[in-house]
């Protein structure tokens, strides 16, 4: 009997101590939940957001003078004298080029002494129906005044041919021929240049005719421009109605505000129009965006879904749109509004890591 109690005995210590030594086990066994979330990295991090990122669309092309006129002569004839410097500014009606031909100065002669006929004429006839009213019938008088009228306008005409006047005011550029030269009817002498209005002239693919619109705004950066951010702004006023006959494209005009240094003709540039002004898009700030053999990425955060409290860090692709003026990349990929954009300001963080946010 006492044999069987001391079995008991034993059996029933070495239980306690197997339970006592599981009980020590649990307690001191390092637990897979409940890391140690000190020691990992601390993290910034931002939910993605929406922009305001204007549609645009961007071509080249150069600025025209539309006021501007081209000189020529209405006959042809030796030129006698030029009345003017390359670039000084001309007024309206300003005697530029006399030119002489035989013929019209002919016809000259031969309208002078119609001229003078006609004005004797109506000159008696009007100081004779002063004299003696009735003398002179009223029908008379009115026809010796028109055939005066037309026979001055008849002089003039032919002198507009021989003396080259400036339809408008400008500055003129240089005329390519002196005097003693020989021109020809039509053929350009100088060229009027009125640079108090500018337009751009470009061209759009046919793809987006059913976008553009007159009264959208565009910027032009010129080439020339030192300062490279520079932008003139302007307006669409003229949309073609039909394609270019060689490019099928669609030629735009569009009207420029000079408030900053006046531009001058044929300066060739960069062209955005602005399509949508109002357009959203997820954006990031360009300094978090990051490039590798697959293209653009930038790291964002996955949650852990046994703790809340850790995530994981990953890289996602995405495709690039408009970088806006402010360092914005816009992201053309779905993308959720929940994910949270790694701050990658901390260059020792890699992917596949476990972070923390920082508080």
């Amino acid at each position: 009997m006492k044999s069987k109690c001391k079995c008991l005995a034993v059996i029933f210590l070495t239980i306690i101590i197997v339970l006592l030594l599981l009980i020590f086990f649990i307690q001191h066994k390092p637990s897979k939940l409940k890391p140690n979330t000190i020691a990992l990295p601390a993290v910034k991090a931002t939910k993605i957001s929406k922009h305001i990122i204007p549609q645009t669309l961007t071509s080249y092309g150069t600025t025209t003078a539309p006021n501007s006129m081209i000189i020529r002569p209405q006959s042809s004839g030796v030129l006698l004298s030029t009345k003017f410097e390359p670039g000084d500014a001309v007024t309206k009606n300003q005697l530029l080029f006399q030119l002489k031909n035989n013929d019209i100065d002919n016809q000259s002669q031969t309208r002078m002494e119609q001229l003078n006929t006609s004005k004797s004429q109506y000159e008696r006839y009007f100081e004779q129906s002063q004299a003696l009213p009735g003398s002179i019938s009223e029908m008379d008088l009115l026809t010796a005044k028109s055939q005066y009228k037309q026979d001055l306008a008849a002089y003039k005409e032919v002198g507009d041919f021989e003396n080259i006047l400036a339809p408008k005011a400008g500055i003129i550029t240089e005329a390519d021929i002196s005097p003693g030269d020989f021109v020809t009817e039509g053929q350009e002498l100088a060229e009027i240049i009125d640079s108090s209005k500018l337009e751009i002239k470009y061209q759009l693919s046919s793809q987006y005719a059913d976008l553009v619109q007159t009264g959208q705004k565009v910027y032009f950066y010129p080439e020339d421009n030192q300062q490279t951010d520079a932008a003139f702004m302007g307006t669409v006023n003229y949309i073609s109605p039909e394609m270019d006959k060689e490019t099928y494209s669609l030629v735009i005009r569009a009207s420029l505000t000079q408030k900053q240094k006046p531009l001058r003709p044929n300066h060739f540039g960069k062209i955005v129009q602005v399509i949508n002004e109002a357009y959203q898009a997820y954006a990031i700030p360009q300094a978090l965006a990051h490039t590798d053999e697959k293209g653009f990425y930038f790291y964002r955060l996955l949650e852990n879904p046994e703790h809340k409290a850790l995530y994981k860090v990953a890289k996602y692709y995405f495709e690039p749109g408009e970088i806006t003026r402010a360092g914005l990349i816009e992201i053309k990929t779905e993308v959720s509004p929940e994910t949270l954009v790694l701050d990658t300001s901390n260059t020792n963080i890699t992917p596949g890591e476990q972070v923390r946010l920082a508080e």
